[in-house]
């Protein structure tokens, strides 16, 4: 009797029994530039990241477009709660840091994993490039674009704001905007006003 008690132990365990299920965190990003995401886990005793996959256009251009995707595996390792915080940066200069996303994660009793909260400028710039060019009064895609984030936050009829500069891949400044943190509003400045343009 406790030799079928041990085998089906042995059995459960090669079966994975006692492993939650995997939570995927999709970003996008570029494989062809000086930039990539790197993240933190606060408490890696609760959950850890397992693979890292990057789906999108591969070519040799050295580029800083969001042209595809990085797919982030996490694996949950008991009950509790933990958060991953992501930076898109130049790997070897930590104050070159484009964008910026962190996702509060929590496993339960079952070691299923559920996002609780998420928060960065990373948001505000899918909300950004969601409206589209031609709204924006910009010619071609996004692709042709880089954005970064401005430091300091901005008022605009008492709606709190991101700014964001877009320039071209020469370093040009094409545009100024602000994201709204709160609303869905996006702004464009025009003759030194920020005009609303969603």
């Amino acid at each position: 009797m406790k030799k079928i008690f041990v085998l089906c132990l042995f059995i459960l365990l090669l079966s994975g029994c006692g492993k939650g299920s995997t939570f995927e965190i999709e970003l996008e990003g570029s494989s062809n530039s000086y930039y990539n995401w790197t993240y933190t886990v606060s408490d890696e005793s609760v959950l850890k990241v397992v693979d890292e996959k990057y789906f999108g256009n591969e070519n040799s251009d050295e580029i800083k477009r969001l042209d595809g995707s990085y797919v982030f595996t996490v694996q949950p390792l008991k009950k509790g709660k933990a958060t991953i915080d992501f930076l898109y940066m130049l790997t070897w200069k930590e104050s070159e840091v484009l964008y910026e996303y962190s996702v509060d994660l929590e496993v339960d009793n079952d070691l299923k994993i559920k996002k609780t909260a998420q928060n960065g400028n990373y948001l505000e710039l899918v909300k950004f490039v969601d409206v589209g060019v031609e709204k924006l009064g910009l010619d071609g895609d996004f692709g042709d674009y880089k954005l970064i984030f401005d430091d300091d936050k901005i008022k605009i009829d008492k709606d709190e704001c991101l700014g964001l500069t877009v320039y071209d891949y020469e370093d040009n400044e094409i545009g100024h905007y602000a994201i709204s943190t709160v609303e869905d509003n996006i702004y464009r400045e025009e003759n030194d006003k920020m005009i609303l343009i969603r």
